[in-house]
């Protein structure tokens, strides 16, 4: 789903370009997210015309302009390091280096869809567990593989010819099949998903993903990157196709001047009538920031509601407070610096090190960091208990980083719509599926840049300097970057036939 079109890949190409002043080694040097709660932002109809993001996927809408004056742009570069959590998103003060909102609803601890071009389905664990068990499970053999039967009787998991189909407890059903050929195929709940192939680019790996999402193919790529101290554990790491100028991630950094207001163009669309009353996004925006993060949020929310069951309850959560918006906004900052990092060490003719942007220093840079659910997942809380995060909940890891040789990493999940994981509870996320969760920032925040580029000067978005105007910089692998597969929709189609026998044979089996 998204803000408003669908995304292609020249689209995505053009999102993903960032430069930033800094190495991308770096450990960002931000602070927790704030304490205080910002004001709350009235729902805003807004009017916009849609990103273009490869793995978003909705319908785009005009923009409608905003009445407020457009600021003069600042001209300067992002800074080299992270800034701290004190640098405002919507014109706050600076927020104290201290813990996490403790405020009505919100869990107490420290601190596309443009919309319908990015599928949702769970990526598995390669290299490390399978899905992760519910308390009160067994496992069972079958001829050919093992399923997993929850206490009630009901088929949690098969596992059988190198394909692993998972059934949440919200409805989600999701399929992951490696292929001997080294190719991997993931099917979502809505018949959506891709086709992952290996290439390789100077002796480095790669994957190239092929997303099929209502019969719009799109392509990503990524950089294959194993995990320090998880012998077998290979993670695909987002690699933007192009980088932009550090003058734009300058502008996109810093504050534009006198706020702007800004008509998404959301207000007829199902979706946001469906999540009305728990999302809003900012009433003004002094920066891009919170801008990106409203695209971001909005985003994942279409993404939700293209993923759930027809006629399925609605949300019955709290509302998406300010002090998480800020939270995952202060995230996008850092992407804004990373990307802006990682072009800058492509013009030094460097190559860009995977894991600059990996969850591997993520988690190990002393902070909180928050991140938006990318898929339907089925896990496990601290009590053993199954439960299931969707498209669009956030969740936060806070320190320390998990024990050498772990697959997964404890998460504390901060906003869901009330048949998902609860509020404040702790889950386990295996690596693989939280990098899947940067990816898809990443790839989000890319989709937002290339459509606030083309907006810039139009719609109340104030116009960028000259500087910021240079032409984007392709990534050094993307001109031999393989194209999107053809046949990728047919193979999805093909792999949820062999799901559906794999199933029955196994339902066909009584232990």
């Amino acid at each position: 789903m998204k803000p408003n079109a669908t995304f292609t890949i020249a689209a995505i190409l053009v999102a993903n370009c960032f430069c930033l002043s800094a190495d991308p080694q770096e450990t960002p040097k931000s602070a927790p997210p704030p304490k205080s709660a910002p004001p709350k932002a009235a729902p805003v109809k807004p009017a916009v015309s849609t990103p273009t993001h490869p793995q978003s996927q909705g319908q785009g809408q005009k923009a409608e302009p905003a009445n407020n004056s457009r600021p003069a742009a600042n001209n300067s570069t992002p800074p080299t390091t992270h800034p701290p959590a004190a640098t405002p998103l919507n014109g706050r003060g600076p927020a104290p280096n201290t813990t996490h909102p403790t405020g009505p609803g919100e869990p107490k601890g420290p601190g596309y869809n443009p919309i319908n071009d990015r599928p949702s389905a769970n990526t598995g664990r390669p290299g490390g567990p399978g899905p992760a068990i519910p308390r009160g499970a067994r496992s069972v053999p079958f001829n050919g593989g093992t399923k997993v039967v929850r206490a009630d009787g009901s088929l949690h998991s098969v596992q059988a010819r190198g394909i692993t189909v998972t059934h949440g407890p919200n409805g989600m059903r999701n399929i992951v099949a490696d292929r001997p050929d080294g190719s991997r195929v993931v099917v979502n709940r809505a018949g959506g998903g891709y086709v992952q192939r290996p290439f390789s680019y100077r002796g480095n790996s790669y994957v190239s993903r092929t997303y099929v999402v209502n019969n719009v193919t799109s392509v990503h790529y990524y950089r294959q990157y194993a995990y320090p101290g998880r012998p077998g554990l290979s993670l695909a790491i987002y690699a933007p196709p192009v980088y932009y100028s550090p003058g734009f991630y300058g502008w996109a950094y810093h504050p534009w001047g006198p706020s702007i207001a800004f008509s998404w163009g959301w207000g007829g669309s199902p979706w946001f009538a469906y999540y009305g009353p728990y999302y809003a996004p900012y009433p003004v925006y002094p920066s891009a920031v919170p801008w990106l993060t409203d695209y971001l949020i909005a985003a994942s929310l279409q993404d939700a509601y293209a993923q759930q069951a027809p006629g399925g309850p609605p949300p019955s959560g709290p509302p998406l407070s300010p002090q998480v918006k800020d939270y995952i906004g202060q995230e996008v900052q850092r992407q804004l610096m990373l990307a802006n990092a990682e072009g800058q060490t492509q013009q030094r003719g460097a190559d860009i090190d995977p894991g600059s942007s990996s969850v591997a220093r993520i988690l190990g840079d002393g902070q909180p960091h928050v991140f938006v659910a990318h898929a339907g997942l089925d896990l496990v809380d601290n009590s053993g208990n199954e439960c299931a995060i969707s498209e669009g909940d956030a969740i936060q890891f806070t320190p320390p980083a998990p024990a050498p040789g772990s697959a997964a990493v404890n998460v504390q999940v901060l906003w869901s719509r009330g048949q998902d994981c609860r509020i404040g509870s702790t889950v386990s996320l295996g690596l693989d599926n939280l990098q899947e969760m940067q990816n898809y920032m990443r790839a989000t925040v890319d989709t937002a840049l290339a459509d606030l580029k083309s907006k810039q000067g139009h719609d109340g978005i104030p116009t960028a300097p000259a500087v910021a105007n240079a032409n984007p910089v392709p990534a050094q692998y993307a001109p031999l970057a393989p194209p999107p597969d053809p046949n990728a929709n047919a193979t999805l189609k093909d792999e949820l036939g062999a799901a559906d026998q794999v199933e029955k044979d196994a339902n066909a089996h009584q232990p």
